[in-house]
């Protein structure tokens, strides 16, 4: 079964690998997880405020 793809290109939605020429990315979201060991990091890098661990602490 073929999933959904989006063109970078011609910005349309295609079931195709390569369209336009190139190859066309996949149009759904990454997976969530609650327990992201890279989580922290990866928000900081996109400029999320990071709650410390410890501050909802009793």
């Amino acid at each position: 079964m073929k999933k959904m793809r989006f063109c970078s290109v011609c910005k349309r939605y295609t079931l195709e690998k390569f369209h336009c020429n190139r190859i066309s990315i996949s149009a759904h979201p990454m997976p969530f997880k609650s327990l992201d060991p890279y989580g922290d990091y990866r928000r900081a890098v996109q400029g999320v405020d990071v709650i410390t661990k410890d501050q909802y602490a009793v």
